[in-house]
């Protein structure tokens, strides 16, 4: 376990950068399977304050979904890490 926090601490803004794109296209594959279509006005701004309740993603969802989102970025994560240790770029370590 602590292998793969430390993974992710090589590269924090790479999964910075990275955890953006993948939690807007959870959330929108999520808002897809729940609602038969995507809402394009509730991703339109960020944060979307008014979403009616019948709407609201439970906790339970957002937990779950946060978990597969970390897991998936851990792949990547782990490559860019890797690609660091073997390329020793003077400003990727800003990366």
């Amino acid at each position: 376990f602590a292998r793969v926090l430390a993974t992710f601490g090589r590269v924090p803004m790479f999964y910075y950068l990275l955890h953006i794109l993948a939690i807007h296209m959870a959330a929108l594959v999520v808002t897809l399977l729940r609602e038969g279509s995507i809402h394009p006005d509730w991703y339109a701004s960020a944060p979307f304050t008014f979403l009616p309740p019948k709407h609201r993603w439970t906790l339970e969802l957002l937990y779950l979904v946060w978990a597969i989102v970390v897991a998936i970025l851990y792949f990547p994560c782990r490559w860019f890490a890797g690609l660091k240790d073997l390329h020793r770029v003077g400003w990727w370590k800003y990366v």
